[in-house]
């Protein structure tokens, strides 16, 4: 099923042989959280397996929702598209911004 859905778009002679040679996905999520796991996953598989990356945001985030719909039914696409592109984001409706240079590490250590 994946293989008809994305096979314009991902390399799948090289997903094939990396499985085969025991591909494993390492993250710095914590066991047991989950929170955002499957967009980690959808957003390292994207990097390391899709050929044709020269997408504008919208096309971006709904092929990367197709792919998360492979781990956990419904996705919205924005969880993998954030951690991909490793920037905040503004969406309102069907647009999608980036703020560049928004510093998360300065808000993840203030204190509130």
């Amino acid at each position: 099923m994946i293989r008809e859905c994305l096979s314009g778009t991902l390399d799948l002679t090289n997903l094939d042989a990396a499985i085969e040679k025991g591909l494993i996905f390492k993250s710095s999520i914590p066991l047991g959280y989950g929170l955002g796991s499957s967009g980690a996953l959808t957003a390292a598989a994207f990097d390391k397996f899709y050929t044709d990356k020269n997408l504008d945001l919208p096309e971006l985030k709904t092929l990367l929702a197709r792919s998360e719909n492979f781990l956990h039914g419904n996705s919205s696409g924005l969880d993998p598209l954030t951690i991909y592109l490793d920037q905040v984001l503004i969406v309102e409706g069907d647009r999608i911004e980036t703020i560049p240079d928004f510093d998360l590490m300065h808000l993840k250590h203030r204190k509130y």
